[in-house]
């Protein structure tokens, strides 16, 4: 949603319009803004079917009518998230608070049930929001049990792990979602955070992330290691420092280290994607293509599941697909390499371009697949045949058909022929060519009827 879509404060209707509610009367919804601009009183509407009543914390007080359902707390300019985060926490009546920010919204299938909140349990928030085309993701502690006390460490990366970790409270990866449109860490600055005593594990994330994206390897590894020295770490923050001591290990060919730890990694945790592609460069760089086959298709595998770990990387779909077609074909496994490549040819339907279409011509016929080899062939060909092909599109033809022709293809290399030879009925190389077909055919007559007329036309001339 961008600030264009946003509605006004005045257009919420009047106090004591009646709210049907749905579900979740044990949960409130507390809404953090940045900048007024974000409210979107519709979304509130939508929410306050649902909770007994939202929250709102902004730099302004509002400025009309509001549902009597909904509790507006203004804050000043300077203070911080986690200090308005902790306030409002004392003002809730709920058991239970759910912390969004701007224009986030809320996954509402994916929030538990009344009766399955446990307060020594708590559920992980998956934050998505998209970059460069790829859906991005980190987990965080958004829902939390309500608490007199302050709850929240940090400046403006609010944090409750050693709340966690000093109540032996359980975090359930099987995650809350909350969709936003931004990088969560965009706008964070690290150096004011690490001014607190308690500063959150995902500030030196993301200052490590930071410093890896520069090729200061040696100082984000700095930031990794103090995340695993700490023991206020929840699992998927763990995972992402051990994941980034690899990939810094792994740039600087360190590459024993680099394996060890992404195996330690996946030892962990198997649900997660960044380890599997550090060893799977390593042993390409190797030129180790079983190993780097094996391990890409591991990878391959997870299909959809959830990352348990935060700031995980993944390569696209289409992409998983060409290395693994090429790791394939490096490693002999040309029938694996022939399945990975019909795979990438179904996902980018309309955008095959020749180049794939050739390799799955070739494979098909190796692999003995008549049926595709003849389709590919068609499409490889399409506008081509008959009555449009030049010298280099004809060699290429000839090369394919003379495979199909190995194969013991030849009705498809006769039938081909002929409807060359109705368009250029004078060309004597497709007369020659189809007449070779016919015979390996065992169409006799049809061979010498075709002898025939070349006899004929050699004596009229």
């Amino acid at each position: 949603m961008g600030h264009n879509d946003v509605l006004t404060p005045t257009q919420f209707p009047a106090p004591g319009k009646s709210i049907t509610r749905e579900q979740n009367t044990d949960i409130t919804p507390v809404l953090f803004l940045t900048d007024m601009a974000y409210l979107n009183p519709g979304l509130i509407l939508t929410w306050l079917k649902v909770f007994p009543v939202v929250h709102v914390a902004a730099p302004e007080g509002v400025s009309g009518s509001v549902p009597v359902e909904v509790v507006w707390h203004s804050y000043e300019k300077e203070e911080y998230r986690s200090e308005v985060w902790n306030r409002v926490l004392e003002m809730v009546d709920t058991p239970w608070v759910l912390f969004l920010e701007d224009n986030e919204t809320i996954h509402l299938p994916s929030l538990p049930a009344d009766d399955t909140l446990d307060p020594q349990n708590w559920k992980a928030a998956m934050i998505q929001w998209r970059s460069e085309n790829q859906l991005r993701q980190c987990y965080q502690i958004r829902l939390v049990a309500k608490s007199d006390t302050p709850l929240f460490n940090g400046k403006n990366l609010p944090d409750c792990n050693s709340y966690i970790s000093g109540k032996g409270i359980d975090v359930d990866l099987s995650p809350v979602y909350i969709y936003r449109d931004s990088d969560p860490f965009r706008d964070l600055d690290p150096e004011d955070e690490l001014s607190v005593a308690r500063p959150s594990p995902q500030v030196f994330l993301a200052l490590g992330a930071r410093y890896f994206d520069e090729r200061k390897y040696v100082l984000a590894s700095a930031q990794y290691r103090r995340v695993n020295k700490s023991d206020d770490v929840l699992h998927y923050d763990r995972l992402a420092a051990i994941n980034g001591l690899a990939s810094c290990m792994a740039e600087q060919y360190k590459w024993a280290q680099a394996v060890e730890m992404a195996v330690m990694s996946l030892k962990l945790e198997e649900k997660q994607r960044l380890p599997y592609l550090i060893l799977f460069r390593i042993h390409q760089l190797a030129k180790r293509w079983n190993e780097a086959h094996d391990i890409l298709n591991q990878y391959h595998q997870l299909g959809e599941t959830i990352s348990a770990a935060n700031f995980d990387k993944l390569l696209s779909e289409e992409e998983t697909l060409v290395q693994l077609a090429e790791t394939a074909f490096r490693a002999g496994l040309r029938k694996e390499s022939y399945n990975h490549y019909q795979r990438l040819y179904m996902l980018r339907g309309e955008k095959v371009d020749a180049s794939l279409l050739q390799r799955l011509l070739l494979f098909s016929i190796e692999q003995d697949d008549y049926e595709q080899s003849v389709r590919f062939f068609n499409e490889l060909f399409a506008g081509l045949v008959p009555d449009n092909i030049d010298a280099k599109a004809e060699e290429q033809l000839f090369e394919y058909l003379t495979l199909f022709m190995e194969k013991g293809w030849y009705e498809f290399a006769s039938n081909l022929y002929q409807e060359l030879l109705e368009h250029q009925p004078g060309n004597e190389t497709y007369m020659r060519r189809w007449l070779v077909a016919l015979s390996k055919s065992k169409d006799i007559r049809k061979a010498q009827q075709v002898v025939g007329k070349m006899r004929w036309k050699k004596k009229t001339g």
